[in-house]
């Protein structure tokens, strides 16, 4: 009797949601921000990696709205990074759009800014045309009949 309550607690219990991860790479000659994925194709809570890999200090901020060349409201932020180092926010995003910025003097206006895409679906699932769907379809229906 106790082996069967231990089964059927162990088969109620939920683990608990994971973060989605998402990866930021700060870059200077030319600056710019490569984010992978460059559209967040869910809302939740987002695990995201920076990464300085530029030869300056960098840093980033995302922010709760988009921004005209600043940011009033940070949603999230790092501290200053130095080259080669790497901190992790984890962040719980809704679908929307939000600005990102590297707040050191100069680096927004270079380049260094942009926004971030958070929507059901929008970087996993890409589509095809009807046409090229009934090629593939065609396609793969004469090589069965070889």
């Amino acid at each position: 009797m106790k082996l069967l309550f231990l089964l059927v607690a162990g088969a109620l219990a939920v683990p608990a949601a994971q973060a989605a991860e998402a990866t930021v790479q700060l870059h200077d000659n030319p600056f710019h921000v490569a984010i992978n994925p460059s559209i967040f194709p869910e809302a939740g809570s987002w695990a995201i990696r920076v990464e300085n890999r530029g030869s300056i200090p960098h840093d980033f901020t995302l922010c709760a709205s988009e921004a005209q060349g600043g940011c009033s409201t940070p949603l999230a932020f790092t501290p200053l990074l130095k080259t080669g180092q790497n901190l992790t926010l984890t962040v719980e995003l809704q679908t929307g759009s939000y600005a990102y910025i590297c707040r050191v003097a100069g680096h927004a206006e270079g380049g260094m800014k942009g926004t971030l895409t958070v929507g059901p679906g929008s970087a996993s699932t890409p589509t095809l045309p009807l046409a090229a769907i009934v090629a593939l379809l065609a396609g793969a229906a004469w090589r069965l009949r070889r």
